[in-house]
């Protein structure tokens, strides 16, 4: 016995919409990939690199020291010349170096967490600090934590 036509185009969209479900359920909740544009993160991630973030762990525990995070910037990031206007698209790979009740400074290109220097073996010898403009650590916190607060947590990647 043949089967008709539609029989086979039915059975092929729904395999189609199947996959398709399937696709956007691990994408929107389990897992996304992200494209790394730029050397910002070497030596652990470099230009045109690939990853997957994962983004479930938000919700289990806050971010620790040493933890990747991706996050779309505060609009704070495009006034700063972070780029030139904002773009929805952008979002930034950092890691942890500070976590609630932390001060993080930069004094004479050397950083300090909680007033003493730290040594990040993330970075290649020869690192110099420097801050981007004019404000405090205290500032900085306060923008992190005004974005959490707009529901826009960051994506933690391990």
């Amino acid at each position: 016995m043949e089967h008709a036509p539609s029989d086979s185009f039915v059975s092929a969209a729904r395999t189609a919409g199947i996959a398709a479900a399937i696709f956007f359920f691990v994408r929107s909740l389990v897992v996304e990939p992200y494209f790394i544009p730029s050397s910002s993160m070497a030596p652990t991630l470099s230009r045109n690199d690939h990853i997957a973030v994962e983004k479930f762990s938000k919700y289990l525990s806050p971010p620790h020291r040493g933890d990747m995070l991706v996050f779309t910037p505060p609009a704070a990031f495009f006034e700063n010349g972070g780029k030139a206007e904002a773009d929805e698209t952008v979002v930034l790979v950092k890691r942890v170096i500070g976590i609630p009740g932390d001060v993080v400074e930069v004094r004479e290109g050397v950083m300090l967490l909680n007033g003493e220097p730290r040594y990040e073996p993330h970075h290649a010898a020869g690192v110099t600090w420097r801050r981007g403009h004019e404000d405090d650590s205290r500032a900085a916190s306060a923008r992190l934590a005004t974005l959490k607060a707009r529901g826009a947590p960051p994506r933690r990647t391990r």
